[in-house]
């Protein structure tokens, strides 16, 4: 009697796609793609971003930042002893926060201020004009898609101030106090400054 050994199987290898499949479904995809565009069915809306800093409503900023002690309405971080980096703030004025003051440290200049004024918003946010002869302040203009889908405009007035009296100092900015602009925006940012 003959024996034989027990045939095993051999383990295949993968086969590699031929370039004409290959082809074949890259131009599927593309079919599937283009049908789904042209099919009317709505692309899932953007995702709103919330806002936590100018435009918040008041219980996300009352629930984001923490107050100050020994101050009505001021927040923290302390940028000195006895100076709160969110100063000023309103939030007993509608439900959104829109008047506020961003305080410095001495020595901050425009461009850090700037920098710090445009964290305040969400990413995007521009700085659409600067005006560095305002008498006793500088002016920017902040844009904010994000805010003008909240709010209904996306345009912040923001006046960059130096301590004490005396002209305005663009390398010792102590204070930018941000608001709603306040005149119609269409006028062409030529805006009065309280400062």
């Amino acid at each position: 009697m003959h024996r034989s050994r027990p045939v095993t199987a051999r383990p295949r290898r993968p086969s590699r796609p031929s370039r004409a499949r290959a082809a074949v479904a890259a131009t599927a995809c593309l079919v599937v793609a283009v049908l789904g565009a042209c099919s009317g069915a709505t692309p899932s809306p953007e995702r709103r971003v919330e806002l936590t800093r100018y435009g918040a409503p008041v219980a996300t900023w009352e629930a984001t930042h923490d107050k100050a002690a020994g101050f009505e309405s001021s927040y923290l971080p302390l940028v000195e002893p006895g100076k709160p980096y969110y100063h000023a703030v309103d939030t007993s004025e509608g439900d959104r926060v829109l008047w506020y003051g961003l305080q410095f440290a001495r020595g901050t200049d425009v461009a850090t201020a700037r920098e710090r004024v445009l964290a305040e918003f969400p990413p995007g946010a521009v700085v659409e004009r600067q005006v560095d002869d305002a008498g006793d302040c500088a002016l920017l203009f902040v844009r904010s898609r994000e805010v003008a889908a909240v709010l209904g405009h996306g345009l912040v007035e923001v006046q960059l101030t130096t301590e004490g009296t005396g002209p305005f100092r663009p390398d010792d900015v102590s204070l930018a106090l941000m608001s709603p602009p306040f005149e119609d925006e269409r006028s062409d940012l030529v805006l009065d400054p309280f400062c």
